[in-house]
């Protein structure tokens, strides 16, 4: 078990992904009022080279003040196992895709993750991602994980954005650990992701790793305040004859889980800045090892 701790922030609500981690032949239809437009990131007659292989794609926002608000996938699960999006102040490199190394260079975070054929998501009304003009994110980098050799493929994200301000703004906070190691016949059953306050545990979701792998609203919204820990849980059941171990391939294992939060941005600087910076984003491992 992980124990994730947020000190100084006011998160105001939370959804969840919770993941082991589409080929659409639609755009997401937008509205003039919101000022909404779309963005797709994709590859361009690509060609694989060997299973499993990771591909990284960049796009560079344009010099204004932007906001993500949905996101579309342009694949299936039968061609890619996974889809990471990064915001990043760099790309990792100047090419247009590359194949090793990682997503950015500088100042970086997770906007979305993708997995088992999730379907289209939108942010809420009042909130959004904040990229582009007064922030650190100048690109999007988007991280394809292929299952096999495929030719001539196009696939991506669409992204959904908007020029008009938010009254808050969402991050991701990452919770995972690579310290697994699973006997012949445990294999992953539940995901579960909980808040302890003054010694008070409080389930905030559970769900089966074999759902869509997108981000699940809550019912309502879910407070996260100075001094809470928030802790992840994976449940396993190995029922092959192999040790199964933490891996990049798709026939390793993992535990993560992904919380999307909002939280209200901090204002302008006289000289028109905002410095941005999700109040938290990664813990890997096991960085708090007991709850007080």
């Amino acid at each position: 078990m992980n124990n994730f701790r947020f000190a100084s922030i006011n998160i105001l609500s939370v959804i969840i992904i919770l993941a082991i981690i589409i080929n659409c032949g639609y755009s997401i239809s937008t509205s003039n009022e919101d000022d909404l437009f779309t963005v797709n990131i994709t590859v361009n007659n690509y060609n694989t080279k060997k299973e499993d292989e990771y591909v990284y794609i960049q796009y560079e926002l344009p010099d204004e003040e932007l906001l993500i608000v949905g996101f579309l996938p342009l694949i299936t699960m039968n061609s890619v196992h996974h889809i990471l999006s990064f915001a990043c102040s760099r790309p990792y490199t100047d090419q247009p895709y590359w194949t090793a190394g990682g997503a950015c260079k500088g100042q970086q975070k997770i906007i979305h993750d993708w997995g088992r054929n999730a379907p289209l998501w939108t942010l809420p009304k009042d909130v959004g991602i904040a990229v582009g003009r007064n922030t650190p994110y100048k690109y999007i980098v988007i991280n394809l994980h292929y299952l096999s050799i495929l030719k001539n493929d196009y696939s991506g994200t669409q992204l959904l954005m908007t020029r008009k301000p938010r009254k808050y703004h969402a991050a991701i906070a990452l919770g995972g650990t690579h310290f697994i190691r699973l006997e012949p016949k445990t294999h992953r059953r539940v995901n579960s992701f909980y808040r302890v306050r003054d010694g008070e545990v409080s389930l905030i979701i559970k769900g089966d790793p074999k759902w869509s792998q997108a981000f699940y609203p809550l019912p309502s919204a879910f407070e996260i305040r100075n001094n809470d820990y928030i802790m992840g849980q994976c449940v396993y059941d190995n029922n092959d004859d192999r040790v199964i171990t933490v891996g990049k391939t798709h026939t390793d294992e993992m535990c993560n889980v992904y919380a999307m939060y909002s939280y209200e941005p901090p204002k302008t600087a006289s000289n028109g800045t905002i410095r941005d910076s999700p109040p938290i984003q990664t813990c890997w491992g096991n960085k708090v090892s007991e709850i007080a």
